[in-house]
């Protein structure tokens, strides 16, 4: 698993084509210390310096460029800078005597390669100051989900008559979501103590992640194509699609929290919009289909309550499409922007449990649910009346056998 190693190494590798190179930003309380332990064959050229304020004020700005950054003209007055030609040493330390957010960049103003390790820290934690709150986040959260679980369940003890599968599915997600964010509290709380975290702890906290929440999306997505509602099965071939497009968009946000290094977030959050929007696509095409169901229902035997479970899966449909719109919109925003892990995380929990509302609200058992009995009059069938057996020429054969009566026998 590529992504879980990510996590562990955070060594930051610097090509020679490489001319400014920014390191994510880290939120220091007073007395906050920062070390730079690095390793090249010709350290020249290299400055390795710190802005107070935030890189994205300066991205569209012509003060940050390469070549005024090599003459030693900075944008604004470094907290910090370091120039490692003739350094012997190959390991910067320092401390930071106020409480700020500082952004690291590396400068390769001769195209050297250099191999740089970093490390930043709190007086009494690894984490950002910013980030402090995260573990409580999750822990808190992780008391909630099941609580969801149990409601599921005592709906379905109100409702024994229902048999649904999908509602077995969706009181079962509870539980996994809140094991996955048990492991999530417990990895942030590590590396808050250590830094790093154990390889073994980081594998079971992703998988459980990407687990979790494909397990959902998976059955939200089924449940717009009518499984559950009027459809009875699902073919194969689409659950299996199904699958693989919603595993993929978990993996890859789990890769985002894994990667430590800036030039990954790019390719990866624009994988994951790419990703996003194949799964809008499925979602649309099930809604259209279950829209060009309604008329047929009208205009075919009238039944009640297929026209009424379907209408519940476009209404579902619709909105989870504007869900899937706002969760968009803030990816391409992580994309652009340069957002705080404590702000992406929040953002993203507050969306995971707004489509946990929307199951609920949605496919909850009600009254209004239970099957309408249409009152049919019962029409009695005429009795065949002076039945005689009459036989043609072969008598042997059954096929010319027939019934001669006044009246038709039902069949």
């Amino acid at each position: 698993m590529f992504f879980t190693f990510l996590c562990y190494f955070t060594t930051l590798h610097i090509f020679p084509y490489d001319k400014i190179v920014k390191i994510t930003d880290f939120g220091f309380e007073y007395n906050g210390s920062y070390t730079f332990r690095y390793i090249s064959q010709n350290y020249s050229g290299f400055i390795i310096f710190m802005l107070s304020r935030e890189y994205s004020s300066f991205a569209k700005s012509s003060y940050l460029s390469f070549l005024r950054i090599c003459n030693r003209s900075f944008p604004e007055e470094p907290y910090m800078a370091y120039y490692l030609e003739g350094r012997d040493l190959e390991i910067i330390e320092g401390r930071v005597n106020k409480t700020t957010v500082l952004v690291p960049f590396v400068a390769n103003c001769h195209s050297h390669q250099l191999n740089l390790n970093i490390q930043m820290k709190n007086m009494h934690s690894y984490l950002d100051y910013r980030d402090y709150h995260i573990p409580s986040i999750y822990l808190m959260m992780s008391f909630i989900y099941p609580f969801i679980s149990v409601f599921w369940v005592i709906n379905g003890l109100f409702y024994p008559q229902f048999h649904v599968t999908l509602h077995t599915m969706l009181s079962f997600s509870g539980v996994f979501k809140a094991l996955s964010l048990y492991y999530s509290a417990k990895v942030w709380n590590t590396k808050a103590l250590f830094d790093k975290c154990p390889l073994t702890l980081q594998l079971v906290s992703e998988l459980t992640f990407v687990f979790s929440h494909s397990f959902l999306f998976i059955i939200n997505a089924l449940a717009i194509s009518g499984w559950g509602t009027y459809r009875e099965k699902i073919p194969f071939d689409q659950i299996i699609n199904t699958s693989l497009i919603t595993m993929w968009f978990f993996i890859v946000i789990s890769i985002c929290h894994c990667a430590t290094y800036a030039f990954f977030f790019v390719p990866l959050y624009a994988m994951a919009v790419f990703v996003c929007c194949i799964y809008g696509q499925m979602i649309y095409s099930d809604i259209i289909s279950a829209i060009h169901l309604i008329p047929l229902v009208r205009r075919t035997n009238y039944n009640e309550m297929m026209y009424k479970k379907i209408e519940l899966i476009v209404r579902f449909g619709g909105i989870v499409t504007v869900w899937m719109t706002i969760l968009t919109f803030f990816l391409i925003y992580f994309l652009v922007g340069d957002v705080p892990h404590y702000v992406q995380n929040t953002i993203y929990e507050l969306f995971i449990l707004a489509i946990y509302i929307i199951d609920i609200y949605v496919f909850f058992f009600r009254k209004s649910y239970e099957p309408v009995c249409e009152n049919v009059e019962e029409v009695e069938e005429p009795e065949p009346e002076k039945q005689e057996l009459v036989l043609l020429k072969e008598p042997n054969d059954e096929w010319f056998s027939m019934f001669n009566t006044h009246k038709f026998l039902s069949v």
